[in-house]
């Protein structure tokens, strides 16, 4: 196996890695138009998104 102290991607075992795909894929739907949906100069929730 490949390693290298400065290869940014690893393998590893977490939650969001053992999420189900199509779960993680409709969050990924869901911020995206949750996003797009949001008025103009809702820069507070533009700023509650980012931070998410």
């Amino acid at each position: 196996m490949h390693f290298d102290a400065f290869d940014r991607y690893h393998e590893k075992e977490s939650f969001l890695h053992r999420l189900d795909p199509r779960v993680k894929a409709l969050v990924t739907v869901t911020f995206i138009v949750s996003n797009a949906l949001l008025p103009d100069g809702a820069w507070l929730a533009f700023g509650f998104a980012w931070i998410f």
